[in-house]
């Protein structure tokens, strides 16, 4: 059975008249262009078509697009067919622009930086992404633990940690994965794959990650900044060790709540303030935020010590009290 229900948007004939200009769209040829050979499109339910168009109309899909160009595109969602195919790796893509953007993974160009942190992104979604987490926009929560997430991407991905479901498997050695890239990355452990190359030098990587704090040996750079002293970093990872070592963790005045990086949640108190405290009147900028707050009213502490059961409302409370058992 099809997955799309068809969208009425004109009465009677209309309707039949705008699938025409659909497949009109769609099979319209360039001038001297080859004509694809035993190209076939087929449907879940089984059935086979020639033309993407004549596959779309079948599905009901209801969408529309003022070019060809992105109409075929979109057709490629219903086909799973990817075309582009990296060079570097085995990652394919629907469209050029989608490979264009993949490349920069392989070269370390990230042309997106964060303002505040200095952090550099690929694609300027990601930063958008990225710059939420600033902003304290954190709006949809685990309803397991209460830990807020940017995307219900993050949250899909964080739920697999209490169900315990790793659907990607290593066909090699059975090894289970919560997502695919994890997956792909550990075959190169199996089939010693490096498929991010140095520029400046014949060092190869297993992840772009890799080559791009490799790239930093190169260039001296070190773009991450402990807020507290000032110290430089090549890897956020360093960073972080070296404010929990040095500086450990500091309570915000305005909340309590207990931070590795005080300055950057503070910056959460300056937002506008939307969500309200049913029980006490009290203004949050993150919903997260709240919902800790709200168990205050209600003494609900879920995180445990491992050392001695005290119980704590969030888990950077518990952080803060494990410092206590390291002396």
């Amino acid at each position: 059975n099809p997955q799309c229900t068809s969208e009425v948007v004109r009465k009677g004939d209309k309707k039949r008249v705008m699938k025409k200009r659909v497949i009109k769209q769609v099979d319209k040829k360039k001038e001297g262009s080859p004509a694809p050979q035993n190209r076939t499109h087929t449907c879940e339910c089984g059935k086979v078509f020639k033309k993407p168009s004549l596959l779309t109309l079948h599905m009901g899909c209801p969408k529309r697009y003022a070019t060809p160009g992105a109409l075929k595109k979109h057709q490629l969602l219903h086909t799973e067919e990817r075309p582009f195919a990296c060079e570097h790796c085995d990652r394919r893509y629907r469209s050029a622009y989608d490979l264009k953007v993949h490349i920069r993974i392989h070269s370390g160009e990230r042309r997106h930086m964060c303002t505040i942190c200095g952090k550099r992104f690929t694609q300027q979604c990601a930063l958008v992404r990225h710059m939420r987490m600033h902003a304290g926009e954190k709006n949809y929560l685990c309803s397991i633990c209460g830990k807020a997430f940017l995307s219900s991407g993050e949250l899909r991905l964080h739920t697999r940690t209490h169900t315990g479901e790793n659907p990607h498997t290593c066909k090699h050695c059975g090894k289970g994965f919560k997502v695919s890239c994890h997956l792909m990355v550990h075959l190169r452990s199996h089939t010693g794959e490096r498929p991010y190359t140095c520029t400046q030098c014949p060092k190869s990587f297993t992840t772009s990650d890799s080559l791009r704090t490799h790239i930093y040996t190169h260039t001296g750079e070190k773009p991450h900044r402990c807020s507290e002293c000032g110290k430089t970093f090549t890897q956020r990872g360093n960073m972080v060790n070296h404010m929990r070592r040095v500086h450990r963790p500091l309570n915000c005045t305005e909340c309590g709540q207990s931070c590795i990086v005080l300055k950057i949640h503070q910056r959460t108190h300056a937002v506008d303030k939307p969500y309200q405290c049913d029980a006490c009147g009290k203004c949050f900028g993150a919903l997260a935020t709240l919902v800790l707050h709200q168990r205050t009213h209600t003494g609900e502490k879920s995180h445990t010590s491992p050392r001695c059961n005290k119980q704590y409302i969030s888990k950077s409370q518990l952080t803060s009290h494990m410092w206590t058992h390291t002396g």
